[in-house]
């Protein structure tokens, strides 16, 4: 214990181990080292064999986090489970109730596990929380009441029962239920009349019911007092652009007020993909593009923002600028490479587009691809991996920040080269290749050749042949 209270794990995990030679299989000590291993060691598989072996009967959170991890999410929510039943601390007990819940697809179930929790627990606002959500989305709306009533039964003072009751419209806005969400935030206001996240959920909300004149009044109200007191605005100009652009028609005030919306927030991908739908609504088509093409660049590794894409890409296609789309698709594909429609479309868009530009496929194999060198700064003489990926996330921000900064894209690409991020090294040439002068095109153009020869060849090795020849496509009429 001193030696783990002074963060020498190394030594604890020793003592630990000797401890547990004089008493083997002691389920205490068993804990107490695959903690270490699974926290501090990454060492997870280490962990689940170390608590396997001590008792199959005490598993506990711990294991049923480190069965997650290795994929066993039944045998996780066996572990939880039976946790959750053994344990006599009651918030143990109902955590772990509470993440056999999380883990389970079964709606139904999940609610049991999370009536359980609860009934261990009842007074950790959480759990809660958690079940009322649940119940909400199952259809069970007198249920999540009780729950919402018990919340604020709770709260102690006005300050704790103002916020139950604003995040309790949150949770019913964000299901759908206007009305609901409507008087959850009225009585927040009596508590705090100047909220303008009330006041800002309040005509989000009556706008969904109709009321969409009243809903942006308000919403535009709330904006002008979170800007007086210099807090976020971002989420509010977006609801405000909805009433705007889908319910009052003003899509040009809505664009405007989606354009205020940075980059850099949380907000940033739904406001491109609308800014670029409601300008094609009002004809503007090339600044539609623009708006998708930021939409692209701000996509990151979200998957929110794949569905916007693939609007991107249908706008792209309809106005036969197929290139472009192609762009939007390879953006899409890779943050969900698991998602087989998206491949599929993007297979047959570049099939499309060797077709129209007449490409011959030629069945010889390809050669073998030229390394792309790391740029403007020489290697290490050790690459540490860890030190790299930080780089390449402060990097990437920076380049959503000024998209056409070169030095950056240069950096970013030997990085990605050495830590063999192809997909991520494709998605960041072909966005640059979108906007750049000729003579960067000429630059860059030989090394998107040589990233897409690259997959191509990793694609074969592995028995994707589909795959394969979608990069070969693309690299033919690049």
């Amino acid at each position: 214990d001193d030696a783990r209270v002074a963060g020498d794990y190394e030594r604890a995990r020793a003592l630990d181990l000797a401890a547990l030679e004089r008493a083997p299989r002691h389920p205490e000590i068993a804990r107490r080292i695959a903690e270490i291993d699974a926290h501090v060691g990454g060492r997870a598989e280490a962990a689940l064999a170390t608590l396997r072996d001590a008792s199959a009967t005490m598993l506990g959170l711990l294991a049923g986090k480190l069965l997650v991890e290795a994929g066993d999410t039944t045998g996780a929510i066996v572990a939880l489970l039976r946790e959750g039943e053994r344990e006599t601390s009651n918030p143990i007990a109902a955590f772990a109730h509470d993440e056999a819940a999380r883990l389970t697809a079964d709606p139904d179930e999940a609610l049991r596990s999370l009536d359980r929790a609860v009934a261990r627990a009842p007074r950790v606002p959480e759990l809660r929380w958690t079940r009322a959500q649940k119940r909400l989305a199952a259809g069970r709306l007198a249920d999540a009441r009780a729950d919402f009533q018990e919340l604020e039964a709770l709260a102690q003072g006005a300050r704790e029962r103002h916020a139950v009751l604003r995040k309790a419209g949150d949770v019913y806005r964000a299901s759908g239920l206007g009305a609901d969400a409507a008087l959850h935030y009225e009585r927040a206001l009596l508590y705090r009349p100047d909220d303008a996240d009330a006041i800002a959920g309040l005509g989000a909300a009556i706008a969904a019911e109709g009321r969409a004149a009243r809903g942006a009044a308000l919403l535009q109200h709330a904006i002008e007092i979170a800007m007086r007191k210099h807090a976020p605005v971002a989420w509010m100009e977006l609801e405000l652009a909805k009433v705007l652009g889908d319910r009052l028609e003003d899509r040009p005030d809505a664009i405007a007020r989606l354009r205020a919306i940075p980059d850099d927030a949380h907000e940033a991908i739904e406001a491109r993909g609308l800014e670029g739908r409601y300008r094609v609504a009002i004809g503007d088509l090339a600044g539609a593009a623009l708006a998708f093409a930021r939409l692209r660049e701000r996509a990151g590794r979200e998957r929110s923002a794949v569905p916007w894409l693939l609007e991107a890409a249908r706008f792209e296609e309809s106005r036969s600028d197929l290139a472009a789309a192609q762009r939007h698709l390879a953006t899409a594909t890779a943050i969900a490479p698991d998602d087989v429609m998206l491949a599929e479309k993007l297979k047959s868009l570049g099939e499309r587009i060797a077709r129209e530009a007449g490409v011959r496929l030629p069945s010889v194999a390809v050669a073998e691809p030229i390394p792309i060198p790391a740029a403007n700064e020489p290697a290490p003489a050790v690459f540490d991996e860890a030190d790299a990926e930080q780089r390449v996330e402060t990097l990437t921000r920076g380049l959503q920040a000024d998209p056409s900064n070169d030095a950056i894209i240069d950096e970013l690409v030997g990085l990605l080269t050495r830590l063999g991020r192809s997909m991520d090294l494709l998605a960041l040439l072909s966005a640059r290749l979108e906007d750049a002068p000729p003579e960067r095109r000429e630059e860059l153009l030989p090394k998107h050749r040589e990233v897409l020869a690259l997959l191509e060849r990793e694609a074969r090795d592995a028995g994707r042949e589909g795959e394969a020849d979608l990069f070969k496509m693309a690299r033919e009429a690049s």
